[in-house]
């Protein structure tokens, strides 16, 4: 994201996000004055287990092997990731391997279980023209016979495996070019079923599609719909859209397909008819004036859930905000809490923030780094930082989104606080900021005079402040104490370095400092620790992991900007960093505050160090990695209600942990069952839903009782098994999710052929290039005769071989880590044992490093 603090003096001084680092500095690279030594950079970069790459891509560099039929069809590992490549046309420059060849078809053979989610991301899927690139996903039996199919023309495909067994993925290019993503994962809670997903093998009426237009009128239905017969409805409701050709038999029989594209097998005549009737919806779904076009099957699908990413959101759970949300949203009747979020502004226009933001400021000094045209004004909008060669990490609008994305509104996600309303402040722009800039913003925030010459109308309750460096700053410190006096509490993240040195604001007197967990519980790989850490919240991970099988790195999921096309646009991401773990604080807050509007910073204080908010993890009482422990926002709502005599504890039955996840290697784990408000709890009765999850005996404890689950894995199938616990107690019920990864025999990571930069930190230039297969799961790397200078390392694929790497569908990695990239300075020593990890991501996956270029960061001649 934003480069780490540089040095200088108190107006100079820079300061990063740290949910993401970077690189910034001095030019960076390739130059070097007279006299200067060429010196090497090497090291080591991983990739997750489970990840595979298509045999036969684009590239002419990668191994090849076709996989183009059923007796040719790769073996891949089963949970894991492919990234893949396939072309309907001849595609690519010179030199591609398809360049005057399709690649139509990519066949996957592979051991699955019933209820896995297979999930096709489509890399170079375009919004404003769906037809163009469109990738399908099929599903066949050993014995190549059609199961299950998704063929819309969205940029995902999904299909949930109905039995158990060997089978075919397959990957058909309809239209277009494109790498993609594909996940083998457990399935989502219902929200693999609640995507659109044509499916060639349900039952549906031929030649027909329910249809609703984004405008009424005869005019607009003329236009959306050709020359198409409307068989029912009228404007303004879904119609019935008879979907055969105007142009008669001869354009039908065109359009109908008597054998399977794949297999070579006879087709049924209703079979036929199935894919003549989505091979005809296509265009018409893509059309313009269609909001939405479906089969008219039999048997209708599930209804889509209220917040369709929040089974995604993991991370909530695990701080008990559902029993949090049974008291509170963090809503106040006509004077709603508000956090400040001291960042680099937010995108006013993302569809999950609107209602939900107040006017904040821009307190970016310097024209050069705001990039909005001038200095400071009163317009809080990120208009990107464009640090990393001109992309941006659009950091603010993600640390919002946690605090407050509206919820229960039935798009996107949900956020902490969703009741609460967030004060865009920025004081990030390109390369960071300064430590005038934000002090100034941490005063404005708190409704205290500063540089503005304004204040806000009402000044915020919580400031979170997800940036960081190592410099002390007595204004600084000044100004939170400031605020705190004005009973304004602050947040921030205890930075990135994985180090025990202190981190500022988050080690300034009076600053509540987050470290990071990520979904086993333990302090996340990049987190700070030591004595100025007060608590923990999750944080992700950089290891880019997916213990719990959702087909998602586990990192935090909020609101966000894609790049992919070039546009900025609204979208959704996972990012980690304890960027991401300080507003989960901030957002327990704004419960606390709306649960007693009285309660003061120093009041806070005291629950925390008491215990009242948090889960006490790590060594018993306070210790350096997590402070006073995992923050509790249900304990937290509660501690803030007592103060003020409400101690009324409904009795709500929680789970410890919220989720059960085994991963490929567990055995064993703990459930422990309380009631955590008044009352009693007896022993609850317990079900386990499937036959691998095992159960003992209760073990009653102090406040409730202890169950050992353990995974009973035997001669199971590789695959990723999801479950759940349901418990009845006489305070109520919950259901406790449980996943198992078995891995196949060998499941060593391997992304295909990986190309490494070195970039410049400010212009994206490629500084050098070298590329290297993987060999047991890593790809060791070494650049020679490197001048001094401050660069950015990169390494990903290439997989369409348009000489980009890191391109949407393509594996993408950066040092230290994806989420917070950092700059590697070289002066006349070699630099070695750099470590990262390069892996695939994701279409939710956003990350701090950004090309300026939507295709990536552009390589130099193939050699």
């Amino acid at each position: 994201m934003n480069p780490r603090l540089a040095a200088s003096y108190l107006a100079l001084l820079l300061l990063s996000a740290c949910g993401g680092g970077g690189g910034g500095g001095d030019g960076g690279g390739g130059g070097g004055g007279s006299g200067s030594v060429a010196v090497s950079v090497s090291g080591v970069a991983t990739v997750p287990d489970g990840v595979s790459t298509d045999s036969d891509v684009n590239d002419p560099n990668a191994a090849f092997s076709a996989n183009d039929t059923p007796a040719t069809s790769q073996r891949i590992p089963n949970p894991g990731t492919v990234t893949g490549f396939a072309t309907a046309v001849p595609f690519g420059q010179a030199g591609s391997r398809f360049a005057s060849a399709a690649d139509e078809f990519d066949g996957y053979q592979v051991d699955l279980v019933a209820g896995q989610a297979l999930i096709l991301r489509i890399g170079a899927w375009n919004e404003q023209a769906r037809e163009s690139v469109d990738l399908d996903l099929f599903l066949y039996d050993a014995n190549v016979n059609l199961v299950s199919s998704s063929s819309s023309v969205d940029q995902e495909e999904r299909i949930v495996v109905p039995s158990s067994g060997s089978y075919f993925v397959v990957v058909q290019a309809f239209a277009g070019a494109s790498a993609y993503e594909l996940s083998l994962g457990a399935e989502l809670d219902g929200a693999a079923a609640a995507r659109a997903s044509w499916d060639q093998a349900s039952e549906m009426v031929p030649d027909q599609a329910i249809v609703s237009l984004t405008t009424g009128g005869a005019d607009a239905t003329a236009s959306a719909l050709g020359q198409r017969r409307v068989l029912a409805g009228g404007a303004g409701m879904p119609q019935l859209v008879d979907l055969t050709p105007a142009d008669g038999l001869a354009r039908a029989a065109a359009l109908s397909v008597e054998t399977d594209d794949w297999s070579g097998a006879p087709l049924s005549a209703e079979q036929a008819a199935r894919r003549r009737t989505i091979r005809a919806l296509k265009h018409l779904a893509a059309s313009p004036g269609v909001a939405s076009a479906s089969p008219n099957y039999v048997v209708r699908a599930a209804a889509v859930p209220n917040d369709p990413f929040y089974p995604l959101q993991w991370h909530y759970p695990v701080i008990n905000l559902p029993a949090a949300w049974d008291i509170t949203d963090g809503s106040r009747a006509g004077n709603p809490v508000v956090v400040a979020v001291v960042d680099t502004g937010v995108v006013l226009s993302h569809p999950d923030l609107q209602g939900q933001l107040v006017a904040g400021y821009d307190f970016v000094s310097d024209a050069t780094r705001a990039l909005d045209g001038d200095g400071i004004d009163a317009n809080p909008n990120d208009p990107g930082d464009q640090d990393y060669g001109g992309g941006s990490s659009w950091h603010g609008t993600h640390v919002a989104g946690t605090v407050a994305a509206a919820t229960g509104n039935g798009t996107g996600l949900a956020g902490v606080a969703g009741g609460a309303r967030v004060m865009p402040v920025r004081v990030l722009g390109r390369g960071g900021g300064t430590a005038f800039d934000i002090l100034h913003g941490i005063r404005f925030a708190a409704g205290l005079d500063n540089v503005s010459g304004t204040r806000p109308t009402r000044a915020a309750d919580i400031i979170n402040l997800s940036l960081g460096g190592p410099d002390f700053v007595q204004a600084v410190q000044d100004a939170v104490t400031s605020a705190r006096a004005a009973g304004v509490m602050v947040v921030a993240a205890a930075g990135n370095e994985s180090v025990s040195r202190p981190s500022y604001p988050a080690a300034y007197d009076g600053v509540i400092s987050v470290s990071a967990l990520d979904i086993n519980g333990a302090l996340s790989d990049f987190s700070n620790f030591g004595s100025t850490v007060d608590v923990a919240a999750p944080g992700g991970s950089s290891a880019q992991t997916d213990v719990n099988a959702d087909g998602y790195a586990d990192n935090i999921l909020s609101t966000y900007i894609s790049e992919v096309t070039g546009t900025p646009q609204a979208s959704y991401g996972f990012l980690q960093g304890t960027s991401m773990a300080s507003p989960h604080v901030a957002g327990v807050l704004a419960l606390m505050r709306a649960a007693n509007p009285a309660i003061t910073p120093a009041q806070v204080d005291s629950l925390l160090s008491s215990g009242q908010m948090s889960d006490d993890i790590g060594s018993a009482g306070r210790d350096n990695s997590f402070g006073y422990g995992r923050i509790n926002a249900y304990k937290a709502v509660l501690a803030a209600r007592g103060l003020v005599g409400n101690t009324d504890r409904p009795a709500v039955l929680s789970a410890a942990p919220t989720r059960l996840d085994f991963g490929s290697s567990g055995s064993s784990l703990t459930l422990r069952l309380a009631n955590q408000g008044d009352g009693g709890l007896s022993a609850p009765t317990l079900t386990a839903s499937d036959s691998w999850i095992a159960i003992s005996a209760a073990s009653a404890v102090s406040g409730g009782f202890e169950y050992q689950v353990s995974a009973v894995r035997g001669s199971l199938p590789a695959g990723a098994y999801g479950g759940s616990i349901s418990v009845a107690s006489n305070i109520g019920t919950i259901s406790v999710p449980v996943t198992m990864l078995i891995t196949s025999a060998d499941t060593t990571g391997d992304a295909g052929r990986v190309y490494f930069l070195l970039l410049d930190p400010d212009t994206g230039e490629n500084l050098g290039q070298v590329d290297a297969a993987a060999s047991g799961g890593r790809y060791t790397f070494r650049f020679d005769n490197v001048a001094p200078g401050t660069y950015t390392l990169v390494g990903g694929s290439d997989l369409d071989n348009d000489d980009f790497i890191c391109g949407a569908g393509e594996s993408c990695g950066a040092w230290p880590v994806l989420g917070a990239p950092d700059g590697i300075t070289i002066d006349s020593s070699n630099v070695t044992g750099l470590a990262m990890s390069v892996g695939p991501g994701g279409a939710l996956r956003s990350a701090g490093l950004h090309a300026s270029d939507p295709r990536g960061f552009a390589l130099r001649r193939k050699d």
